[in-house]
């Protein structure tokens, strides 16, 4: 019941700690404001858990599909019982890291499209399978070169996470300054503290 009861309790607070943070920054005259509210957090692990239901439902198909098929391959192929549970262990951890992704990226896109400087708005539009893919295929690199790629990988997924952001400033960017001591970097670091933007791998 109490882990029931933290699971429905758990998008308020992680709405709650994003809200709290992120009230006292300023840049300049312009302060931060955070426009979603609680129910889209609810939303999003709504969608999410919808995501991991169909996940499951899809990997048990793929089990059943395939103790059938070790059945007969036992007969020809040795091992071909032994295959199957290897090949869903692989199916099943690739869907919880495609979750995994899932919920980063919705979350990403939900916060920062959420904030506002000023009259400055944040547009994010990450997208699913593009950010699976630089993983991947990220992953991929760093295993074949023994970690050499690993600095490479780091930069071209902080590009994409670049690529995709925006700040929206009605009135133009001219009229969008800091204060005293102020500068751009300051805001992006403000920002990385936010959202807790980890481009580790």
């Amino acid at each position: 019941l109490a882990i029931f009861a933290a699971s429905l309790l758990f998008p308020y607070f992680y709405y709650l700690q994003k809200r709290v943070f992120l009230a006292p920054r300023r840049f300049g005259d312009s302060a931060f404001s955070f426009s979603a509210g609680p129910g889209a957090f609810y939303k999003l692990v709504f969608k999410l858990s919808l995501a991991s239901v169909g996940a499951m439902v899809i990997a048990g198909v793929i089990m059943a599909v395939l103790g059938v098929f070790s059945k007969g391959a036992s007969h020809a192929v040795p091992g071909g019982m032994v295959l199957a549970p290897i090949v869903f262990g692989l199916v099943a951890v690739a869907a919880q890291f495609l979750i995994y992704i899932t919920f980063m990226t919705w979350t990403r896109n939900l916060m920062l499209s959420a904030v506002r400087i000023g009259e400055a708005q944040l547009a994010s539009r990450l997208n699913v399978g593009e950010v699976f893919w630089l993983y991947v295929t990220n992953i991929l690199a760093m295993v074949c070169t023994l970690g050499l790629l690993t600095p490479w990988a780091k930069v071209r997924l902080m590009r994409y996470q670049m690529s995709k952001t925006s700040l929206l400033a009605p009135r133009g960017t001219e009229n969008f300054t800091g204060g005293p001591g102020q500068s751009a970097s300051a805001v992006g670091e403000g920002l990385a503290d936010i959202f807790d933007l980890d481009i580790a791998l």
